[in-house]
């Protein structure tokens, strides 16, 4: 067989066997998109894509007050909201202070935030990624947002994703959105 026969049968299988139908909305490849905003135009908070030597990549660096500022991906004026219909989010971060992070959702019952700390404790509509998670090395988190939804709202239903915020300082990257878990594997 030759090497291009090879290469195009290594491509099929990629796109067959490793969920193509992710939605990538944050990589941070790209060096100048303007993706991230943050929530108060004057706040003196930076916003940078950065070579981090661990991760082996560049990703999104947050600096500002801690939880304080808040950096945006979507839902700005100006900025279409996603709108993805997809119920499964993972994201990858590194972070040594605490942090928040809201997933913008609107659902039958109108407008939501999904709330992720570096608690421990669930309440309503909030959950804990636990205190590991702010340990200073890159963690990957996957979340069922219709699951979380439904463990407080039993009756309501996820309409669409409009947006991934974020309080502290730290860095992300690789934030994906999918349909089903089987595409995540």
């Amino acid at each position: 067989m030759n090497q291009r026969l090879k290469f195009s049968i290594l491509l099929i299988f990629l796109l067959l066997f490793s969920g193509v139908d992710a939605k990538v909305y944050e990589n941070a490849e790209r060096k100048k998109d303007k993706k991230w905003h943050t929530l108060y135009a004057d706040s003196t908070a930076t916003i940078d894509k950065v070579y981090d030597f661990n991760k082996k990549s560049r990703v999104v660096k947050f600096k500002g007050s801690g939880s304080k500022d808040t950096y945006i991906l979507g839902a700005k004026k100006g900025v279409k909201a996603w709108r993805s219909s997809d119920k499964i989010i993972r994201w990858s971060m590194n972070y040594s202070e605490d942090f928040v992070i809201l997933l913008s959702i609107y659902t039958d019952y109108g407008y939501r935030y999904l709330i992720y700390t570096s608690g421990s404790d669930d309440g309503n509509l909030y959950y804990g990624l636990g205190v590991n998670s702010i340990n200073g090395t890159w963690q990957t988190f996957t979340r069922n947002i219709e699951e979380d939804l439904h463990k407080f709202e039993k009756e309501n239903q996820l309409l669409f994703v409009n947006a991934f915020l974020i309080r502290g300082s730290g860095r992300v990257d690789d934030i994906e959105m999918f349909s089903s878990l089987k595409s995540t594997r």
